[in-house]
């Protein structure tokens, strides 16, 4: 499949093909699309991810919902977000951020999964699953949140990606 192989150096002074990539700089990949004689670029980043669609599947990352807890004292377990997987959810990162230093834990169905610590200099943390976390119906997934800021009350939020 795909077209002719491009000659060297005649049909490739700027780049693989002249249609396509006219500067050669763009990070990207060259392929076919199955059963027909196109050409077409595979993009990636600075830090060399690739960008593709899965064929037959929607797993493009959306925000399933977001919490936040404000006024929390110290010393004091709150939870910031519930979701409820429904049949087919699958999660893939979980975004944390705080006015304060705190420990974010991550618990499916009342069970501790993992607890992340912020930092003095990243308040932000990050749960990041890949591949994507599959949950079964009707799972409970909760992100609670301790601050150690004696005498201050605290503001967290937590949003949770996935589709």
């Amino acid at each position: 499949m795909g077209l002719e192989f491009p000659k060297y150096p005649v049909d490739v002074s700027d780049g693989d093909e002249r249609s396509h990539s006219p500067n050669k700089t763009t990070d990207s990949l060259l392929a076919t699309e199955r059963g027909t004689d196109y050409t077409r670029r595979i993009e990636t980043d600075g830090n060399r991810n690739l960008y593709v669609n899965v064929a037959g599947s929607d797993l493009v990352s959306a925000i399933l919902t977001k919490g936040t807890v404000s006024g929390l004292a110290d010393n004091t377990i709150a939870t910031v977000v519930t979701f409820v997987a429904g049949a087919s959810n699958k999660l893939s990162r979980i975004g944390c951020s705080g006015d304060g230093l705190a420990d974010f834990m991550f618990f499916i169905n009342t069970d501790k999964k993992e607890t992340k610590r912020s930092e003095t200099l990243d308040l932000d943390k990050e749960f990041s699953f890949n591949p994507m976390l599959t949950l079964n119906n009707n799972d409970v997934v909760e992100i609670k949140v301790i601050h150690y800021s004696t005498g201050h009350t605290k503001t967290f939020d937590v949003t949770i990606y996935g589709v």
